[in-house]
């Protein structure tokens, strides 16, 4: 149930001096129509709007205020004058109060009390003596020129009829309409397209805004719709105003937030409800005005959300712009920074490398793009804004960005490279055949294939036996080389395929150790020839002897014959120990060697692409011996026939 404000008030009659009202009020308490709150109070015209109701005068009175244009609120009072039917004429009595000034020529003041009283459809004539001289034409002329003026509302500073309801234990006394100044209160609605709920310098008002005024009076929390007094819109500059306004009642001004805006800006920012710069939100403070006062502090802010985004993508060339054909990447993780640098927000990009932030708060912001892995970003602001990268290289931050009311800057992207490494090894010549390097080997070509077999790049190793592949992407790869002529694998660090290694190579990362052994092939050969003549060296060659070579564990490295001329070789031998060892042919024996050795077997060490010659070995054929004993039957020495 609505509660009005109270004042206590004297009601006297003027005395000898009845011009120009019916009675002089004066308001004793706290209260705007008491401005300067003297102990002696503020004193008012003031007229009677029932005559038919009781009042004792002189007299003090608490009795509560109603504005003379809020008939409903009047309807729900109990006072006589909110249950008159010819109550909706108060704006032409309050049109009247403003026309008599005590002095109009042929106008009393009591003529003026009758034209109220027939406005209010009440017989005047009955209280003709009390309200001295009348002239009922006078009356009556006053009456229908007021009624000319139906809906007429004052502006600040004009008259304005206050009621005030007087109470009596309980009981509704003589309802009066006391004569001040009227008041009244608006501002302005504009576009805070910064959103910092000030009135900036080229910030526009918003035109055709709903305002409405509005009171509290249910007690519930909340304003409903019988609370809402007036309702008004914005002209083109976002200007609005109420005016016809009470001194003494409670205000507040109801914003609706317009078409095509979606937030309204933070109320009193700045700390000053009475600044008149700043936004009062969506609900105004409570305002009292005083009489005449035009309150012109009553503004709100509305603004549009703004975005930004737009895309991450593969930089295949390097040079920092979007060119056609390249890629967006999906899955990176992107970033929203306030001014402050604090993240507020967080995406990831679409299939498309596309990312936003919507519905923000125009204010300033910065992006941060977290590099994703196996990437690296690419150039910093290599062309316009729409279409090269914006991240810094080791933040992967921008720079910050001032979004304006209903900004959607599509502008913040990212380019990534791939994260580039390096793949690097040595080869080098094994000198003792023990699988181990020993001394560099320069210009070996060495060439990297990706993981379908398709050659990524080719080199050669330096004097020092080194190979490096910079600026290699992550990925599987396999290493091959190429062996120099005269040289052929021994062995690799993997284990696997002598002249080939398997790289796996993490994002940016260094791949070394990926290492080749080669060694020089040499000869060792000789010859199997037959002494004829029991000097022991060779005479004429044998053919067809089998000579096999062994390694230095006795394990047969190759095993081959001797030619038409007794000669025999072994060819692509690597550097180590051996021995030779000949295989005699049938009738044949071994009668020495060159060596001195074991007569079927020769030591040789051979050296790293070395040739090892004079290995030979020297045969006899066996002579047989012997024939036959028999019985010489006849004594005559000779083997006779039986």
């Amino acid at each position: 149930m609505y509660i009005p404000p109270t004042v206590t008030i004297r009601v006297n009659y003027p005395g000898s001096l009845l011009e120009p009202s019916l009675f002089d009020i004066t308001v004793l308490s706290s209260s705007v129509l008491n401005p300067t709150f003297p102990a002696s109070g503020t004193t008012y015209d003031g007229w009677c709007l029932d005559k038919f109701a009781h009042i004792s005068v002189p007299g003090s009175y608490s009795a509560s205020i109603y504005s003379s244009y809020e008939l409903g609120v009047l309807a729900q009072s109990g006072s006589p004058i909110g249950a008159n039917a010819f109550n909706v004429n108060l704006d032409s009595i309050n049109w009247l109060l403003n026309y008599y000034t005590g002095t109009n020529p042929g106008i009393s003041w009591g003529e003026v009390q009758g034209a109220i009283w027939k406005l209010l459809g009440q017989d005047w004539t009955t209280e003709a003596s009390y309200i001295g001289q009348v002239d009922s034409a006078d009356v009556d002329s006053l009456a229908a020129l007021a009624l000319t003026h139906d809906g007429y509302v004052p502006d600040a500073g004009e008259k304005i009829g206050v009621i005030l309801d007087p109470m009596v234990n309980g009981v509704h006394e003589q309802p009066i309409i006391i004569e001040t100044l009227a008041a009244k209160l608006g501002d302005r609605v504009w576009h805070d397209s910064n959103a910092n709920g000030l009135q900036d310098a080229g910030e526009v008002g918003i035109a055709d805004a709903t305002v409405e005024l509005v009171r509290e009076m249910d007690g519930v929390a909340g304003i409903s719709a019988s609370e809402v007094l007036a309702t008004t819109t914005t002209d083109a500059s976002g200007n609005y105003s109420f005016k016809g306004l009470t001194p003494g009642l409670l205000y507040q001004v109801r914003f609706t937030v317009p078409f095509t805006y979606q937030a309204v800006s933070a109320r009193q920012i700045d700390g000053d409800a009475t600044s008149g710069n700043n936004s009062d939100g969506l609900l105004s403070d409570v305002v009292i005005l005083a009489p005449g006062e035009y309150n012109r502090t009553l503004d709100t802010g509305f603004y549009k959300y703004a975005s930004l985004g737009d895309r991450v993508w593969v930089d295949g060339d390097g040079n920092g712009i979007q060119d056609p054909g390249e890629a967006g990447l999906a899955g990176v993780r992107v970033n929203l920074l306030n001014g402050a640098g604090v993240v507020v927000a967080t995406t990831t990009t679409n299939a498309s490398g596309l990312y936003s932030f919507t519905g923000l708060v125009p204010n300033t912001y910065s992006v941060e793009f977290v590099r994703p892995d196996g990437y690296t970003f690419t150039f910093r602001d290599a062309g316009a804004d729409g279409v090269d990268s914006d991240a810094d290289g080791l933040t992967g931050r921008t720079i910050s960005t001032v979004l304006e009311s209903g900004e959607n800057d599509l502008t913040w992207d990212a380019g990534v490279v791939r994260a580039l490494g390096t793949i690097s090894g040595t080869v080098r010549e094994d000198l003792d055949n023990n699988n181990t390097g020993d001394v560099p080997i320069s210009g070996v070509t060495v060439t990297l294939l990706d993981s379908n077999g398709n050659v990524v790049g080719t080199t050669t190793t330096d004097v020092n036996g080194n190979y490096q592949f910079t600026g290699v992407p992550a990925g599987q790869y396999t290493v091959v080389e190429t062996n120099k002529p005269g040289y052929t694998d021994v062995g690799d660090v993997d284990g696997g395929n002598p002249n080939s290694v398997a790289v796996t190579l993490p994002a940016g990362g260094t791949s070394t150790g990926n290492d080749f052994v080669d060694e020089r092939l040499g000869t060792i050969s000789g010859t199997v020839r037959e002494d004829l003549d029991n000097n022991d060296t060779g005479d004429t060659p044998i053919a067809g002897v089998t000579v096999t070579l062994k390694d230095g564990n006795g394990n047969v490295v190759a095993t081959t014959t001797t030619d038409v001329n007794g000669n025999y070789q072994f060819t692509g031998v690597p550097a180590g120990q051996y021995t030779v060892v000949e295989t005699n042919k049938p009738g044949y024996l071994d009668v020495g060697d060159v060596d001195g050795g074991n007569p079927n077997s020769v030591a040789v060490t051979l050296p790293a692409g070395g040739t090892s010659t004079g290995n030979d070995f020297v045969d006899e054929r066996t002579v047989a011996l012997g024939d036959r004993v028999w019985l010489d039957a006849n004594g005559n020495g000779q083997q006779d026939a039986g």
